[in-house]
């Protein structure tokens, strides 16, 4: 706000800048407006408790749970909430045919194991920047491929086939993380993380290293 000797103008932003969470469903409703594409609310687990029901009152296509703690107790607490407020009825989600998907932004590089019982407590995504991370610091050491140092040297004027070799290089290094993931999955009876559930853990809680592997 702008304040002057008569009167208190909001500053003119668009969307408008948040008062409260409450303000989210607003900015939800502008930014739909502007674009077709997905709208995800994006927060840290430790706002989850005032977050996660504003977010689904805003009918947010998904929300994105940031954090560097034990991965899936994050996972666990989230669902607890997201089935707490569907049951209860605590808001309102006429006209939507799904709850928003739940993805993990975690600063940690998880193990497959550890992505696929994430997935059976409820995560639809996991990220892997971690991985990716760990590449970047390899172009940044010099132990990257010519190909990756190349490509980060010419930033925004790399040619196609740069940015095609760094897409292989990158790729050679997620891939078998991917691989490694789906071979688990598959090893529990269903084609598609999204066919898990805590039923195929073994000790589906407490959540923590006891879990088993």
């Amino acid at each position: 706000p702008t304040d002057t000797a008569e009167s208190t103008i909001d500053a003119m932003l668009f969307p408008p800048e948040w008062r409260t969470l409450e303000d989210m469903a607003t900015k939800v409703l502008q930014l739909r407006e502007l674009s077709s594409a997905a709208v995800f609310a994006s927060f840290d687990a430790s706002n989850m408790s005032t977050a996660i029901a504003p977010a689904i009152r805003a009918k947010v296509d998904g929300i994105i749970i940031r954090t560097s703690s034990d991965p899936l107790a994050c996972i666990h607490e989230a669902r607890q909430q997201m089935n707490q407020i569907e049951t209860t009825g605590k808001t309102e989600t006429t006209g939507r045919t799904a709850r928003p998907a739940l993805w993990l932004a975690t600063d940690q590089e998880l193990s497959p194991q550890d992505c696929v019982k994430c997935f059976a407590m409820g995560a639809d995504a996991i990220s892997a920047d971690a991985i990716c991370n760990r590449f970047l610091r390899e172009v940044d050491a010099g132990q990257g491929s010519s190909a990756a140092r190349a490509a980060f040297g010419l930033g925004f004027r790399a040619s196609g086939e740069h940015e095609q070799r760094l897409r292989e290089a990158v790729d050679q290094m997620i891939r078998p993380w991917i691989e490694s993931i789906r071979g688990l999955v598959h090893s529990c009876g269903v084609e598609s993380h999204r066919q898990l559930s805590h039923e195929h853990l073994v000790t589906p809680f407490p959540i923590g290293p006891s879990l088993g592997t």
